[in-house]
């Protein structure tokens, strides 16, 4: 067996607030060859204009990482949603 199979792999989740996940200059020290976390210059307009994101320090944005590396991520966006007269909040920060 290779010193390279036996090595441990570094999985990590890093959670970006709506401030950092819309910095134009964020390094935030891994590797993204592939530009997933990359956002358009629409989507970071839009996130920032959304009504219901508040606040800066609420969570955005999941960045999953192996060995350094962006494997996925996923957007947190609050919103809400009309049902039967009643608005519901669905947001990324816990009550």
């Amino acid at each position: 067996m290779s010193a390279s199979s036996t090595r441990a792999r570094a999985l990590a989740l890093h959670v970006l607030t709506l401030a950092e996940a819309t910095a134009a200059d964020a390094d935030h020290g891994w590797r993204d060859p592939e530009g997933l976390t990359a956002l358009s210059p629409e989507k970071r307009a839009a996130l920032l204009a959304n009504p219901f994101a508040r606040d800066g320090d609420a969570p955005a944005m999941v960045v999953g990482t192996l060995d350094g590396l962006v494997i996925g991520k996923l957007d947190v966006l609050p919103g809400a949603i009309d049902l039967g007269g009643e608005t519901i909040r669905a947001s990324g920060t816990p009550r």
